[in-house]
């Protein structure tokens, strides 16, 4: 009996052990077929970083080349404007020399010439319906050069103040015509004869505003011309 009590409690041992090594054992070396490995190794890799970065760039990309296209677009309209300030300038500038050469040959000619101390009886057959191009354009001087648009304003002002000078000159000559017209009937009569005399004085006045004016305005109209010249060079550098 002694003997038989050790080797049962040896085989409880034996059994508890060998049970407990086959759950082990079960967990352990539990095998996954190849389809469902390879699903759960996509599962795990860094596909997404791949993606994200994909992405990434795609978008990087994406704005730069909406940049691109922007600034060229600006570029583009920046160019379209210079050429049109530029076709503007030189309507101006052509318009301006032909008003001059018609002035040079006529009026402007003559008050070169004009001997200061008396009357300039003259007209100006010029008047500002003739600055068609001005007007027209008035709007797009203010995108020209600043210079340059300060000068056609300079231009433009001293040649109607040149017209409107010369049409009181005209109102002079007409009344100083109509009064020598009343005294070759009555040469005596001292209303006439001092209305005739104020005419006169105020002609040479104005002969004198005239010459000055013609000065400016050549002046002004030189200074135009040479600022058209360079901006043509620069554009064409």
């Amino acid at each position: 009996m002694k003997r038989i009590l050790p080797s049962i409690y040896i085989l409880a041992v034996l059994g508890i052990g060998i049970q407990f090594g086959l759950a082990q054992t079960n967990a352990i070396a539990v095998k996954l077929d190849d389809k469902t490995q390879e699903i759960l190794q996509g599962a795990t890799s860094d596909h997404w970083l791949e993606t994200f970065a994909s992405a990434f760039l795609g978008g990087i990309m994406a704005i730069a080349a909406a940049w691109i296209a922007f600034r060229w677009q600006i570029c583009k309209e920046k160019n379209e404007q210079k050429e049109f300030n530029l076709r503007v300038l030189e309507a101006i500038c052509c318009e301006v020399k032909t008003l001059r050469e018609i002035y040079d040959e006529g009026s402007g000619k003559m008050l070169k010439e004009h001997k200061a101390g008396e009357p300039f009886f003259r007209w100006l057959h010029i008047s500002q319906e003739h600055f068609t191009v001005f007007e027209s354009n008035a709007e797009h001087i203010g995108r020209i050069d600043s210079e340059l648009a300060k000068q056609i304003i300079v231009v433009y002002e001293l040649m109607k103040l040149m017209i409107e000078s010369f049409g009181v000159n005209s109102r002079y000559i007409g009344e100083l015509e109509k009064i020598n017209a009343f005294l070759r009937t009555d040469e005596k009569n001292p209303h006439l004869l001092q209305q005739r005399k104020w005419y006169w004085d105020q002609l040479v006045y104005q002969a004198e505003i005239l010459k000055k004016l013609d000065a400016r305005m050549g002046a002004a109209a030189d200074k135009l011309f040479s600022g058209f010249d360079q901006i043509k060079q620069q554009c064409k550098i």
